[in-house]
């Protein structure tokens, strides 16, 4: 069984729902379930890759954007690339293995209407 997990909180360091996710998905691993996490939060870092693993859970970032990069420039510019980065990673890995469900992660309703869409024409 493989689960993704979309979430909207800054990973792998944040808040407690990043905390949470992290909890849900070792708990998972435990039984036997494969996890990945796939953020679309802003990233700003200089040096930070855009996927890694923590705790034995792959996660990958939608887009790392430089904090010096104009606020303005980096939300009409790096946030459409961020989810359109995001819903690319998940079809890279539902390619290789498929996922068995998805779960949502995050508090904005206005996010839901991006990716609901895209996730059920992958059979997600």
């Amino acid at each position: 069984m493989k689960i993704g997990v979309l979430n909207g909180f800054p990973f792998p360091e944040g808040l407690a729902a990043t905390t949470r996710i992290i909890a849900y998905c070792k708990g998972l691993i435990d039984v036997g379930v494969e996890c990945e996490i796939f953020t679309f939060a802003w990233h700003l870092s200089e040096v930070q890759q855009p996927y890694g693993t923590i705790e034995n859970i792959p996660y990958y970032i939608g887009h790392v954007s430089s904090p010096k990069r104009n606020k303005v420039l980096r939300y009409i510019i790096d946030r459409p690339q961020n989810k359109r980065n995001t819903i690319r990673n998940i079809v890279i890995s539902h390619r290789h293995k498929p996922f068995d469900f998805m779960l949502v992660s995050w508090d904005n309703i206005k996010d839901l209407h991006y990716f609901l869409p895209r996730l059920s024409k992958m059979g997600i």
